[in-house]
Order: structure tokens, then C-alpha cells, then sequence
């Protein structure tokens, strides 16, 4: 084992050996800077404008989600409705709920 920095703490025996601006985590985990939290092994930290990513996420910017694995990094969209097409859909919801209340397992809950 190295020698330490003054600031670095002696590991515990599944605790790895933090740096001077680390604190936290346990073996699998990085610890985090001063302002962070400590992240997982397969966590990457983020670039200054970057947000560190989650075990599955990869790419993408601080206003982006990272993609899983097997698809790309997009932005986080919102499905834009229009009051027409957002009324039309609760009509929908309340006809079926009408016709479940004749049903005997109903539970009289809208699901959006």
C-alpha cells in the first residue's frame, strides 16, 4: 500500500482509501467530491458541463438524458397535445370508466 496524504483516510476493511477532496462510498463506489455525491464504479463523472451518468446512461449534455445502453442520448421531450386532443382523451377515460362501474373488480381510478 502507498504511503498517504496527510488529508487521506486509512480504509476500512471494504472501503477503499479516499483523496483529499473525496468523501463517501463504499468498495464499488468513487467517492464523491466536496459538492458531489460518491458514485457508483460504472458511474462516469461529468465534465464540468456535463451531468455524471447513472450505470446505464452514456451521452448527452446537462439538459439531455443519457441514452440505456442500447440507444442514443436525447433530449428530454415533452409530447406537446393540443386542448382538443387532451379533451378528447379524458372523454375517452370517462366512457370506459363509466362502462367498468357495471363491472364487478372495478376500481374507480383514471389512468392518464
Amino acid at each position: 500500500m502507498r504511503g498517504r496524504v496527510i488529508n487521506e483516510r486509512g480504509r476500512g476493511i471494504n472501503e477503499r482509501g479516499r483523496g483529499i477532496n473525496e468523501r463517501g462510498g463504499k468498495i464499488n463506489e468513487r467517492g464523491g467530491k466536496i459538492n458531489e455525491r460518491g458514485r457508483g464504479i460504472n458511474e462516469r463523472g461529468g465534465k464540468i458541463n456535463e451531468r455524471g451518468r447513472g450505470i446505464n446512461e452514456r451521452g448527452g449534455k446537462i439538459d439531455e438524458r443519457g441514452g440505456k445502453i442500447d440507444e442514443r442520448g436525447g433530449r428530454v421531450r415533452r409530447v406537446h397535445r393540443s386542448n382538443k386532443e387532451i379533451m378528447k382523451r379524458n372523454e375517452i377515460l370517462l366512457e370506459e370508466s363509466i362502462s367498468m362501474l357495471g363491472q364487478k373488480h372495478f376500481r374507480p381510478c383514471l389512468y392518464t
